[in-house]
């Protein structure tokens, strides 16, 4: 008599390694490392917060390659939800690489970090981006 096929689940240790790899994803851009790390709490589709942290990334995305130093913080508030925000490029980098290095960064943890109220990109020392539900200086 033969066995009957196994319908065994994944086990729960193979879920909990997905999970914290999708959580501390490490991926390759270009000739460098990129590490993307979020913070465990999370906010509910209809929660504010989204919106404030849209606002507060955009003005990181459009305000850091043209400050001096590549260096800005920022926040944003919304329905009394506010996300706080600090971007560097390196001064190395030109305006037009800058923005496109944090162009990257804000889609790599928009994808890690889905719903996070918190999290950090770093490209090597060309770019970072970090985001919180609470005011931070790096």
């Amino acid at each position: 008599m033969a066995a009957a096929p196994s319908t065994k689940k994944p086990s729960l240790v193979i879920t909990v390694v997905t999970i914290m790899l999708l959580l501390l994803a490490c991926c390759s851009y270009g000739d460098g490392t990129i590490r993307v790390s979020c913070n465990a709490t999370w906010y509910s589709d209809d929660d504010p917060f989204s919106v404030s942290k849209g606002c507060m990334m955009q003005e990181l995305l459009t305000d850091t390659p043209r400050a001096s130093l590549h260096d800005i913080y920022r926040s944003c508030t919304y329905h009394g939800a506010t996300a706080y925000g600090h971007a560097t490029c390196s001064p190395a980098l030109d305006s037009h690489l800058c923005e496109n290095c944090l162009s990257y960064m804000v889609q790599q943890m928009a994808t890690v970090c889905v719903h996070s109220v918190g999290g950090m990109g770093v490209y090597e020392d060309k770019c970072n981006v970090r985001f919180q539900n609470y005011a931070f200086t790096d």
